[in-house]
């Protein structure tokens, strides 16, 4: 979709799927979005990658390494993500970031 849109870099589509199953698109916005920091605790290292792609340097050297632990973000005033192994949350979170 975005493709097609002409976006390029972080993006987050918002849209509603009609009973036809068509896509309309109700928000748009270019920004990293409220997960991003889930997917760069899982391995997902997207800000970096768009940084190298739009630098003209190739992705090659840089692959998704998942992590070999399951995360949960929970959303709070502060940001707190887990490793979760076998049903237990780790005591101490991997790292905070205040949304204050």
């Amino acid at each position: 979709m975005a493709q097609c849109l002409g976006l390029y870099g972080h993006a987050l589509l918002q849209g509603i799927v009609d009973t036809r199953g068509n896509v309309h698109i109700i928000e748009a916005n270019c920004r990293f979005g409220g997960a991003s920091t889930l997917a760069l605790a899982a391995g997902l290292d997207s800000i970096y990658w768009f940084f190298l792609e739009a630098s003209g340097q190739s992705l090659e050297g840089h692959p998704f390494v998942r992590s070999t632990h399951t995360k949960r973000l929970v959303k709070q005033p502060v940001e707190r993500i887990f490793d979760l192994d076998y049903g237990s949350v780790a005591v101490e979170p991997l790292f905070e970031i205040s949304c204050q």
